[in-house]
């Protein structure tokens, strides 16, 4: 596995958990489920920015800020 595909691997399991939080709070109506919903989806739509282009035009600049994605722990304290 090269290093592109390894991102790839990364991004793409970082990007299902984050779904998979995101669709566990749809259903509260909490003001807190709310912030934590938009943090999830402002996290994936900045995911989105990032490769709207695809992985086969992925340049050196564009893998440091997924790698910096990946790391971002803001999200991380956003529990369903």
């Amino acid at each position: 596995m090269n290093q592109k595909e390894e991102l790839k691997a990364r991004v793409s399991a970082k990007k299902k958990e984050l779904e998979a939080r995101l669709a566990s709070l749809e259903a509260d109506a909490g003001a807190g489920a709310r912030e934590q919903r938009a943090k999830l989806e402002r996290k994936l739509d900045q995911l989105g920015e990032e490769i709207k282009k695809g992985w086969d035009e992925l340049t050196e600049d564009v893998a440091a800020r997924l790698n910096r994605w990946l790391k971002d722990d803001d999200v991380d304290d956003v529990r369903a």
